[in-house]
């Protein structure tokens, strides 16, 4: 009998942190699909089994093309599993070997990207950069298109190929080739990079009590480690004793990670016993499993907390937010989330010829939600609305997502005098974009956590305002103050 394991991946498919592996031996290749057909449908499995037989063998001899035997089983596969969801596939030998990665956070030959395949685009995506590595180093942004690897097209490529081709041995180069916005033009350019594939460490918490205002810290999480709600109580309790009195937790670009490191980062503002983070619900009933907080492990549960998200916080990003929000514990600002909420379940299956190593099935099993019982993924092709909503919606351009990133870069969260007038004074292509765009979602957070009428609204039924138009001053209402 095969085993089966179930594991929760909470975060985009290219950083995977916890492989489940079980055992489903079988001699001959093709019998992989053909003992599924006869076990999902046992009264018609034998005609499904021959129809499948006679289609390959169609094709192997008549297509115009020489058809490779093994590559028309794998087209098979992949095509059988990802038109079932977007997460789903079959992976060959190869690419399963290379999509592990270590959930202490290290990834060797690497670029240190987070990316994805957005419903209905032909490319894959660059959600995130991981700061300091490789790929942020070398230029590339979030929102990126590639659409070109070492000269290759890759155009309709899955991630999982994608990051097959991506990833190689440390020191070796890749030639991107990549699609970026421009707002100025309203259209995508070409923009062509190298970069030198390294050792990716993934440093997750970084923390910094700010000057103004006073008794307010920024928690920045890139990403949900085994290490991180750790990392993070440490940085709160050290923060405590130095008069914190508030917190903004920034989620923005965090694609997600373990989902039992998002249940304890809860946990760590959460005082109730027993409170629910999320639910798992699938059709087998043991997909179906409710995360609970225990009292003993709250570090800061009555800190006043914005979070903040954008359209790269994925999974577990979205699991820390939600759960926040429906017990009403923080404010959340920025904008709508990716929408990733789903559980996968890997299944190994024997070495397959070409790479000799075990073959794998990646097959969404469950879902999760909120504990208000809001359903965080999003499939427009269902009719789900899915995500997690800010309570204020503040939105950045490009052009302002890319000086955020560049502030981080620079561990200049919130400008200075003197760094402001620098900024407007200087020449340097980068001061002039730091000085024109201001991070706003920020700014908002800050002004919430000011302000003791915004915390009001977390012991009423809604806590909803929306904010548009242009940038305004600092001390401007939220309502007010937004960017297009």
């Amino acid at each position: 009998m095969p085993r089966k394991v179930v594991v929760t991946l909470c975060m985009l498919p290219t950083l995977f942190v916890a492989l489940a592996l079980c055992g489903l031996l079988l001699a001959d290749p093709d019998r992989v699909l053909l003992n599924a057909v006869a076990a999902a449908w046992p009264m018609g499995g034998d005609n499904d089994a021959r129809t499948f037989q006679r289609v390959q063998a169609l094709i192997a001899r008549h297509h115009v093309d020489p058809v490779d035997r093994e590559r028309l089983l794998s087209d098979a596969l992949k095509g059988m599993a990802r038109k079932r969801d977007r997460y789903s596939d079959y992976l060959t030998g190869r690419e399963y070997e290379r999509l592990g990665i270590d959930i202490t956070g290290h990834i060797a030959g690497g670029l240190g990207i987070t990316i994805a395949r957005r419903e209905g685009s032909e490319y894959v995506e660059v959600v995130t950069p991981i700061e300091g590595a490789p790929a942020h180093r070398a230029g590339v942004q979030s929102g990126d298109l590639i659409a070109e690897v070492d000269g290759q097209p890759a155009k309709g490529l899955a991630v999982e190929e994608a990051t097959f081709r991506l990833r190689g041995r440390t020191g070796t180069p890749v030639r991107l080739g990549l699609l970026r916005y421009t707002e100025a033009r309203d259209t995508y350019e070409p923009v062509s990079l190298v970069v030198t594939r390294g050792e990716v460490k993934l440093p997750s918490v970084r923390a910094a009590m700010l000057d103004d205002p006073p008794g307010v810290a920024w928690a920045r999480v890139s990403d949900f480690q085994e290490a991180t709600a750790g990392d993070l109580a440490e940085r709160v309790r050290d923060l405590q004793h130095r008069g914190l009195r508030g917190l903004v937790i920034d989620l923005r670009g965090n694609p997600g990670g373990l989902l039992a490191t998002a249940v304890r980062v809860v946990n760590l503002f959460i005082g109730d016993e027993g409170a629910v983070v999320l639910t798992t619900r699938g059709r087998d009933p043991g997909a179906t499993e409710i995360h609970r907080t225990r009292a003993a492990d709250a570090v800061a549960p009555d800190l006043p907390l914005v979070v903040l998200v954008d359209g790269a916080s994925a999974s577990a990003s979205e699991v820390v937010a939600g759960a926040l929000q429906d017990h009403r514990r923080a404010l959340i600002v920025g904008s709508p989330t990716f929408g990733k909420g789903s559980v996968q379940s890997f299944w190994e299956l024997q070495p397959d010829p070409p790479a000799g190593r075990p073959a794998a099935l990646r097959l969404t099993t469950a879902r999760y939600v909120t504990p208000s019982g809001r359903r965080i993924h999003h499939d427009p092709g269902a009719g789900s609305a899915g995500r997690i909503e800010p309570d204020l919606v503040v939105e950045l351009s490009p052009q302002a997502r890319r000086a955020r990133d560049l502030r981080w870069e620079r561990r200049e969260i919130i400008p200075s005098d003197a760094t402001r007038r620098r900024e407007r004074t200087s020449r340097g292509a980068d001061e002039a974009l730091l000085a024109r765009h201001p991070d706003l979602q920020l700014e908002a957070a800050l002004r919430l956590l000011t302000g003791r009428r915004a915390f009001e609204h977390l012991g009423h039924p809604s806590a909803s305002a929306h904010a548009e138009g242009d940038a305004g001053e600092a001390g401007a209402d939220p309502e007010e103050d937004g960017e297009r």
